[in-house]
């Protein structure tokens, strides 16, 4: 979905869903909202959040709002991205991190002349979280996470240092558990979608 260029140039072109308007947010959430239901998305990502309220940000807490209810509403798991400035601390806009369930936050600080990525998870709703910062890195196929490490930051050195067993074993435990909820609920969706596909076939045959 184009919500950049305003329908001009041959990124809008190649665009099914174009939002005019780039600063309406009622024009994006419709827009959205029938992008959602023509594709039947269950993830939905807007890069960047930032620009909605970038002329206005005491309306940012509003924004985020209206764009979580549509999206979850329509059954779907919204990824808000947006952006901070070197040293700030906040998370793009007055009350943002009171309006979504999780904050995920990716850092790219320069510690004499070495440049580190990192990552940490400030906040997930009902969820455990680890309260370190971890190593991570961008390549081409991904994003790789060292979960069994953390970055260690001073004013004149980084050090990448390992995790202590029982945290370590910990993890490995809840990444299994999420592995196992994960599948169990995929198997549960199969069993649901043959069961109404069976339930169909037999209301043509009787109906």
């Amino acid at each position: 979905m184009d919500a950049f260029t305003g329908g001009i140039g041959t990124a809008a072109q190649r665009e099914k869903y174009v939002v005019i308007q780039i600063d309406d947010v009622h024009e994006l959430a419709d827009v959205l909202r029938q992008a959602i239901k023509d594709t039947n998305a269950n993830r939905v990502a807007i890069d960047s959040l930032s620009t909605l309220y970038l002329t206005k940000p005491a309306f940012a807490r509003s924004i985020v709002m209206t764009l979580k209810r549509i999206i979850s509403g329509l059954g779907s798991t919204a990824f808000f991205v947006s952006q901070v400035s070197v040293g700030e601390r906040g998370f793009g806009g007055p009350g943002v991190e009171h309006a979504v369930d999780g904050i995920i936050r990716m850092d790219l600080d320069e510690v004499e002349g070495k440049m580190c990525r990192s990552i940490i998870v400030w906040k997930m709703r009902d969820t455990k979280i680890s309260m370190v910062r971890h190593p991570m890195d961008i390549k081409d196929d991904g994003i790789y996470v060292e979960w069994d490490k953390y970055l260690k930051i001073a004013p004149n050195f980084v050090k990448i240092e390992l995790l202590n067993k029982e945290f370590i074993d910990e993890m490995k435990k809840a990444m299994e558990e999420a592995r196992i909820k994960a599948f169990q609920q995929k198997e549960i969706k199969k069993e649901e979608e043959t069961l109404m596909i069976k339930y169909v076939s037999t209301f043509k045959t009787f109906g």
